[in-house]
C-alpha cells in the first residue's frame, strides 16, 4: 500500500528545530542546566524535565532580587545596578536573607543600620518638644 501523502516530509525540508528555552519562554539554558545537573551526580536518574523547572526556578529568583535592586538604583539616581544594589535588595527580603544568611557578595557594602539607643536623644519630654522624628 502506498503511504498516505501527509505522512511523509517532502526531501526539500527540514524540520526547523527550537531550543527549549525558546519553547518554554525561558532565557536561562535549559540543555546547559540538564547538563549540569546529569554530570554533579546529585541522584542516579534525571528526569528531562529537571533542567526546565531549574531554569524557571533560577530565572524567577533572579527576577525577584533585580526588580527591588533596581528600584534602589532608580532611587539613588543611578543608571547602573551595582553589588551594593543587589545586597541591599537582598538584605531587605525576609526570605532571601535567610536563604543567604551566609553569603558575602563582593563589593557589597553594608547595611545601613542605626541601633535604637544611638537614635534616642537624651533627656525624654526635651526631645520630643524639639520635635525630633523617629529613626
Amino acid at each position: 500500500m502506498p503511504a498516505k501523502s501527509g505522512s511523509r516530509r517532502k526531501s526539500g525540508t527540514k524540520a526547523k528545530s527550537m531550543r527549549q528555552e525558546a519553547k518554554i519562554g525561558l532565557v536561562f539554558p535549559v540543555g546547559r542546566l540538564n547538563r549540569m545537573i546529569k554530570h554533579g551526580r546529585f541522584s542516579e536518574r534525571v528526569s528531562i524535565s529537571a533542567g526546565c523547572f531549574l531554569a524557571g526556578v533560577l530565572e524567577w529568583m533572579c527576577a525577584e532580587i533585580l526588580e527591588p535592586a533596581a528600584n534602589i538604583c532608580v532611587e539613588k539616581k543611578k543608571k547602573l545596578i551595582a553589588p551594593n544594589h543587589i545586597n541591599l535588595a537582598i538584605r531587605s527580603d525576609e526570605e532571601f536573607n535567610m536563604l543567604m544568611c551566609e553569603t558575602v557578595i563582593a563589593s557589597g557594602g553594608k547595611v545601613p543600620y542605626i541601633n535604637e539607643f544611638f537614635a534616642q536623644k537624651k533627656g525624654g519630654k526635651s526631645a520630643a518638644v524639639m520635635g525630633s522624628q523617629p529613626v
